[in-house]
């Protein structure tokens, strides 16, 4: 997603996919691209997202995000994953 500037915006636990049905070798991927757009466009504030999983960013600059919002949003996953909040 880096590589083609696209900004997910939506990154948690709920939209990534275990695809592989090799019990030794995991395959994850993460879907629901609803709110997903690219950098080289204007300027984008983001209306959507969960709580819980914006970035500093988002909150403080009324919306505003970037990759590295969604680079928090994985770190909040893993914190969630690894607490065992299910």
């Amino acid at each position: 997603m880096r590589e083609n500037n696209i900004v997910h915006s939506d990154v948690k636990h709920e939209n990534i996919y275990l695809t592989s049905t090799n019990p030794y070798k995991c395959h994850f991927r993460l879907g629901d691209f609803g709110l997903s757009f690219r950098m080289n466009e204007k300027k984008r504030t983001s209306t959507g997202g969960t709580i819980g999983f914006f970035s500093p960013e988002w909150i403080l600059q009324n919306g505003q995000t970037s990759p590295f919002s969604d680079l928090f949003s994985f770190g909040i996953t893993l914190l969630w994953i690894v607490s065992d909040n299910t």
